[in-house]
């Protein structure tokens, strides 16, 4: 297999199943993209495309699970990007799965055999789509409180949510939610954090959870109630471990 492997899939064993691969030339433009995939982990691997480096091309993000299509994002016949199903046997890029008219999306989760939890758009402001209700119940919750940023959640809606906060002019911070206990305290984004002085950080912000009680589980198609909300304070204060 020529070239560098810069990407790989790996299937439910933990075997490497698709290989992305750079080949550069010394003194010269000439850099391609190769994809490579076998169909096991004893058999040969195999060219799926070749694209040169500024061309149009696409790139794999998850095999199936009955491994006979990827999941690729592309701009497949459009202007934006977009998750399309690249199928094994024709080797051609096939249904859209997920995608927007005038911006390109991309999956801050993970997705599960072409099923997304969400998607975010990736223009001047991303903005985060959930597929679940309940989910995106709560996301809205945290943009209300949170206005003008971009909150990335993950975790538990019943336990302890993670909340990723940043803007164009603030890098970022990380919030932890008590969702049954409707309280909060801030994360320690690495081991060398200090404890910060609330008085100066200044940065606080009111935060209404949706109760858990009235949203349905996943496999309920639709929200019934906002439900009633509690009011949690968030600071500004790193605790080190």
């Amino acid at each position: 297999m020529p070239g560098k492997p810069v990407w790989w899939i790996l299937d439910d064993n933990g075997d490497a199943r698709v290989v992305s691969t750079i080949s550069t030339a010394i003194w010269s433009d000439d850099t391609s993209i190769t994809h490579w995939y076998r169909a096991a982990q004893d058999k040969p691997w195999e060219k799926l495309a070749t694209f040169g480096y500024s061309d149009e091309h696409w790139w794999p993000q998850s095999l199936s699970r009955d491994q006979k299509s990827l999941v690729v994002r592309s701009r497949h016949d459009r202007d934006t990007f977009a998750y399309f199903r690249y199928s094994l046997e024709t080797r051609s890029v096939g249904e859209l799965l997920a995608g927007h008219p005038t911006q390109d999306i991309y999956v801050p989760d993970t997705e599960t055999d072409g099923q997304f939890r969400q998607i975010a758009s990736a223009g001047m402001k991303p903005v985060v789509e959930w597929f679940d209700p309940a989910w995106a119940a709560m996301q809205k919750s945290v943009d209300t409180a949170l206005p003008d940023r971009m909150n990335l959640i993950s975790g538990s809606l019943t336990n302890k949510l993670l909340i990723y906060s940043y803007s164009d002019v603030d890098p970022g911070q990380w919030l932890l939610l008590d969702v049954p206990s409707a309280s909060s305290c801030s994360s320690a984004p690495s081991a060398r954090a200090r404890r910060l002085d609330p008085a100066q950080a200044g940065w606080r912000a009111r935060l209404r959870a949706p109760s858990m009680a009235s949203a349905p589980s996943p496999s309920k198609a639709r929200l019934t109630g906002s439900g009633t909300a509690a009011t949690v304070l968030i600071e500004n204060s790193w605790i080190s471990p």
